[in-house]
């Protein structure tokens, strides 16, 4: 899998957006591996793009250096880098990161599938909470095991982050601005039909 810190946590890791394009594409096209995961955790940013002439969701990598990795920008890698064939899971803990995805404009469905875990819908931008993470970290990799449906990791994921926000609650670490919207985002015959890491 390959792991994008935040800039929460590492705000050194990247200091060009090219670079990080490149090791998500060094990462994508990479054959030998037919089903991949792309994992982030940190601050997801929702803006007009005046350029589209749209809104856009980004992932902030290094707030000091102003990256961001748009989901254009990701969808586009994915489009041109992930062989056919191949399965791409992306986990993203971030605010708005429901959005990451456009489903519309990725090409070949039928061959290559990509299944988004989103911490927080598109338009919530509180899906940060105490001082040791997300919810849906906490929950994701407490849920996600290999051969398991991933509709029963969406279920289950929901489950795992209002306990541990309740648990939060009870011990005064709890911030109020948080809203619990996991969502898994492609079609229902997906969800339904494949398993985690097959």
């Amino acid at each position: 899998h390959l792991r994008l810190a935040g800039a929460p946590y590492k705000p050194d890791v990247f200091s060009r957006l090219s670079e990080v394009r490149e090791a998500v594409q060094d990462f994508l096209r990479d054959d030998s591996v037919p089903n991949k995961m792309i994992y982030f955790s940190g601050h997801g940013t929702h803006r007009f793009n005046t350029e589209l002439g749209r809104s856009e969701e980004a992932l902030e990598l290094n707030r000091e250096h102003r990256i961001y990795y748009t989901d254009s920008e990701l969808t586009e890698d994915i489009n041109y880098f992930l062989p056919r064939g191949q399965m791409l899971y992306l986990a993203l803990d971030a605010c708005h990161s429901e959005g990451m995805l456009n489903l519309w404009e990725l090409a070949d469905r039928t061959t290559k599938k990509v299944v988004l875990f989103a911490g927080a819908s598109t338009d919530v931008d509180a899906a940060y909470t105490f001082d040791d993470g997300g919810y849906f970290t906490k929950a994701f990799t407490e849920c996600a095991k290999p051969g398991k449906k991933l509709c029963q990791i969406q279920e289950d994921v929901l489950v795992a982050e209002k306990r541990h926000k309740q648990e939060s609650i009870s011990a005064g670490k709890h911030a109020p601005r948080c809203e619990i919207t996991p969502t898994a985002s492609y079609s229902q015959e997906v969800l339904r039909s494949h398993r985690f890491l097959q």
